[in-house]
């Protein structure tokens, strides 16, 4: 591979997504007192990498730089060569603090001496600062040091066996939610054991249309509806499905760069949607040191007080993916000529459909990023799938871990979080020199606000909206959808499935379980989820075109706690009728090759009859009631929720 001279030199260390959680410290040595925080330190991934903050330690000066080390050990470690692993190197600033990272291990772990320890689920660790390899870490002689201890997420490997399986396929959405909601749906008392192959929505959809696969995944997950095309695929076929909306996160730009000046890796990047755009179509190769240019002097600004390395390195995705066609469109609705302004190699080359011109990439929002980012020379800059994206950044890649480059890439918020990186902080108004309108970052609060600023379909997907009036809201929020089929006949595969959707919407999307790069979903997107989980083995027309919500559903539905429900008795779920809707069907840009156009379907007008009866029950109250009811319902429908109103 040759890369061009702003590659030569790579990043090293950036630091997590989540803010650092402030955690109590265990220091070490007489009169110390030195500490260290985590960013995260409780339901542990193998893997996963953590941002360590610590405080307290000898300082660097202008003419020695402390280092502190930092290990993985035994919850309670008394000897470094015994008890951790080797040690990272971090770097202390004038004050004796610093930042760096941890990726954490699981399993049986080697200790410096060769000797083993294991850390896991039910078996706490810890991670210690400290800055001596012979010294002890406490007793006589104990040298400084800093202890936080770590917990574990349970893993695959604590299932128990002869469970009923169901398996997935699909998109880095819903990947990180499914890994933590698999491994708890395997115990009793659901005893459920979910298998989920990450891919890309794009694979995903074909893997649930193609009938000949073997063997079939019973469910998938996407990102991207399904298009005309596919949805024709499936109905010549006879396979009904419906969409469940069950995680709620975004599209991010997670990066790695440290300070130029002070060595300590940056938290914090501020761009506009046209710095990104250059960024991301090549046109600009190199981070300013100086305000040499307009945009140059505009980063320095929106950056105050940082000093960056000149070199810059931006990854795209390789295969087709949804947060492709989020970046694309982002980019399109806020900063179109500056996207279309391409490098000059770009003019002689063909597109992804391999006749057009490449320039014709650039106009339309597509899932496989236009190839402008690798001029003449230089290959290996798109990489397949957002884990090799994650791990290129985190530093464990082929590009390695030099500090010198600043690193830019795009990816799901969840797979941002879970290797530890921070993310851009989106300046939308371009009048932020005089506004004071501060940028907008990727958390679930603003993942939020975005899917509040999006327009609702009947089918239960969802057209984001990427130019949104609020500015709290994430401009790239994305939706992961689990398929299921309808009219299934083989009833224990059904209340499976059945089991996996209801623990989604509901025990899921707890704080003790849910990813933290995730955003509980919506009452309406419960809803959702609970009429595709009834239509599973129920014979159903095949879906419709979906129309635009034109009102929030005035009811959502009711999930028994897992306490007192057991899921794989497929008992009924309690779902509601769908909400008024208009005529508008869905009309979305397409993407290339595969088009962007929603798909899916308008729920069936199947309901059990125990529902019928209660709607019945409830029209008969209703006429005797009338004037009051409406009379209360004006009042509700003025002060209700616009939950999914479509923007103008």
């Amino acid at each position: 591979m040759t890369l061009r001279p702003r590659t030569l030199k790579l990043a090293a260390l950036a630091c997590a997504l989540a803010a650092p959680l402030s955690l109590l410290a265990v220091p070490s040595g007489a009169g110390s007192s030195a500490s260290l925080s985590l960013s995260a330190s409780t339901n542990l991934g193998s893997g996963q990498r953590v941002t360590a903050t610590w405080a307290g330690f000898p300082p660097s000066t202008n003419h020695r730089r402390q280092a502190v080390l930092l290990s993985e050990c035994i919850a309670n470690p008394t000897s470094v060569a015994h008890d951790c692993t080797p040690g990272i190197l971090g770097r202390s600033d004038a004050t004796g603090a610093g930042t760096s990272f941890v990726t954490i291990s699981t399993g049986a772990i080697t200790a410096g001496d060769g000797s083993q320890f294991t850390c896991g689920s039910g078996t706490d660790c810890s991670v210690v600062a400290y800055v001596d390899t012979t010294s002890p870490l406490s007793g006589a002689g104990a040298q400084i040091s800093a202890t936080t201890t770590i917990g574990f997420a349970p893993s695959a490997s604590d299932c128990p066996l002869n469970t009923a399986r169901v398996q997935g396929v699909g998109a880095e959405g819903v990947f990180r939610a499914m890994n933590a909601w698999s491994t708890r749906l395997c115990q009793a008392p659901s005893s459920l054991d979910v298998g989920y192959s990450l891919s890309d929505s794009a694979d995903g959809k074909k893997a649930f249309i193609d009938q000949t696969v073997i063997p079939r995944p019973d469910f998938t997950a996407t990102s991207i509806p399904f298009t005309s095309e596919e949805r024709a695929a499936l109905q010549k076929e006879g396979q009904g499905y419906r969409y469940s909306p069950v995680s709620l996160s975004g599209t991010v730009l997670a990066f790695r760069a440290f300070d130029r000046l002070t060595g300590q890796p940056l938290t914090h990047l501020t761009l506009t949607p046209s710095q990104i755009a250059h960024i991301f179509n090549g046109t600009r190769y190199a981070m300013p040191v100086a305000g040499s240019d307009p945009e140059s002097q505009d980063i320095l600004d929106l950056n105050p007080g940082t000093a960056f390395y000149g070199n810059l390195l931006p990854l795209g995705r390789l295969d087709a993916s949804a947060s492709t066609v989020d970046l694309t469109r982002f980019l399109l609705a806020n900063a179109s000529a500056a996207w279309q302004e391409t490098p000059p190699w770009v003019a002689g080359r063909v597109g992804h459909d391999g006749t057009s011109p490449l320039q014709q990439d650039y106009t339309h929002p597509t899932d496989y990023l236009p190839d402008g980012l690798q001029q003449q020379g230089v290959s290996g800059l798109l990489l397949d799938g957002a884990d090799a994206l994650g791990i290129a950044l985190s530093g464990n890649g082929s590009f390695g871990a030099s500090p010198t480059t600043v690193m830019l890439s795009y990816m799901d918020a969840s797979t941002a979080q879970y290797y530890g990186l921070p993310t851009v902080c989106i300046q939308m108004d371009p009048s932020w020199r005089s506004s004071g309108r501060p940028c907008v970052s990727a958390t679930p609060d603003a993942f939020r606000a975005g899917i509040a600023a999006a327009t609702p379909y009947t089918d239960g997907t969802y057209v984001t909206n990427v130019a949104p009036s609020d500015p709290a809201a994430w401009p790239m929020t994305s939706v992961g959808y689990l398929v299921t089929p309808t009219g299934l006949k083989d009833k224990a595969r059904a209340a499976s499935l059945r089991s996996m959707l209801t623990y989604a919407a509901s025990d899921g999307q707890g704080a003790s379980v849910l990813p933290p790069s995730y955003a509980p979903i919506t009452p309406a997107m419960t809803l959702a989820v609970a009429q595709a989980a009834d239509v599973i083995d129920k014979a159903v027309p095949f879906p419709a075109e979906p129309t635009v919500i034109s009102a929030t559903p005035a009811s959502t539905p009711t999930f028994a706690p897992s306490s007192s429900f057991n899921p794989s008795l497929s008992q009924p779920l309690a779902t509601s009728s769908l909400p008024a809707s208009t005529s508008k069907t869905h009309d979305v840009p397409k993407v290339s090759p595969i088009h962007y156009a929603a798909a899916g379907a308008t729920l069936s007008s199947h309901h059990s009859p125990w529902l019928l009866l209660a709607l019945a029950l409830f029209v008969g109250a209703g006429l005797l009631l009338a004037p009051r009811t409406l009379s209360r319902r004006s009042g509700a429908v003025e002060g209700a929720e616009d939950e999914g109103e479509p923007q103008p």
